[in-house]
């Protein structure tokens, strides 16, 4: 009956803790969509390449391009995405074709399509005579954002791969 009883105790105690609703701020819940795309800057976790993704990937020429492109976001320079003669597009092509064979695994692929999809957004915002400072801001994080999560998914595989399993 004891063990009944403390299961039933239990039970009631989880139900109750359920019932509280955890607060997690939305858009609508700052003054403007600037103070929101602060909120999420702040959130950011930087990522670098770990010393093994820096081997395999020191030959790829077009992430080093896109370093640079984040850095200059990071520092609100967007003359990456005001070049003319479809430049973006070119340089998404060549970061995908030349990716390193040892990167070409899912995890890596649907980040880089991410990363992708987030720069021609950008890039579509800017272009746009009527666009929004809070909308740059915002996607501009998104991409920052979605850039790290790049790395840490490179870092991540590789150091999955080279984990040795008995």
């Amino acid at each position: 009956k004891k063990i009944r009883m403390r299961k039933y105790l239990l039970l009631i105690i989880l139900l109750q803790n359920c019932t509280d609703s955890i607060k997690i701020k939305s858009e609508s819940d700052f003054n403007n969509q600037d103070q929101y795309a602060t909120s999420i800057e702040s959130k950011i976790v930087a990522q670098e390449l770990s010393i093994e993704a820096r081997g395999i990937t020191k030959q790829w020429t077009s992430l080093q391009e896109l370093q640079n492109i984040i850095n200059g976001l990071v520092k609100k320079d967007y003359s990456a995405f005001k070049e003319k003669d479809k430049y973006l597009e070119e340089f998404i092509n060549d970061l995908t074709k030349t990716l390193p064979k040892k990167l070409k695994k899912s995890p890596i692929t649907s980040r880089l399509l991410v990363l992708e999809t987030n720069i021609l957004q950008l890039e579509s915002i800017l272009s746009n005579s009527e666009f929004k400072v809070e909308n740059r801001t915002s996607v501009s994080n998104k991409l920052i954002e979605s850039y790290y999560n790049f790395i840490y998914q490179i870092n991540k595989t590789i150091e999955k791969e080279s984990q040795i399993i008995d």
